[in-house]
């Protein structure tokens, strides 16, 4: 196991504790050219091996970059996709971030 795997599993255990823990990455839409591409795959496909459930239908968006969120399930309650929203936006919150350059959607499926 590499160092980022087991910094994953330093977080896991600091908050075992919670439901669950999320994360945010940047979305493949964001790409410029291949290489980007392909670090952007690599770096979700290490948080799928590393046990995380990419959301596929959030759309998320902070300061014009869009990005996927990823969620890991520590404990019994599934995480939803509006309280992965409604934490998120309370953190961009606390952290003073103007919230017009946050959004956050759940997509309907078909």
């Amino acid at each position: 196991m590499g160092l980022g795997g087991k910094v994953l599993n330093e977080i896991k255990e600091l908050y075992r504790h919670l439901d669950f823990i999320f994360l945010e990455a940047e979305s493949n839409s964001i790409a410029k050219n291949e290489l980007q591409s392909e670090i952007i795959e690599k770096r979700k496909n290490f948080y799928i091996k590393n046990g995380f459930k990419a959301l596929e239908n959030i759309k998320y968006n902070v300061y014009f970059v869009d990005y996927d969120v990823f969620v890991y399930q520590l404990g019994n309650k599934k995480a939803t996709n509006t309280e992965i929203i409604e934490i998120s936006r309370s953190l961009y919150k606390k952290i003073q971030l103007d919230m017009k350059y946050f959004n956050a959607e759940i997509i309907k499926n078909g």
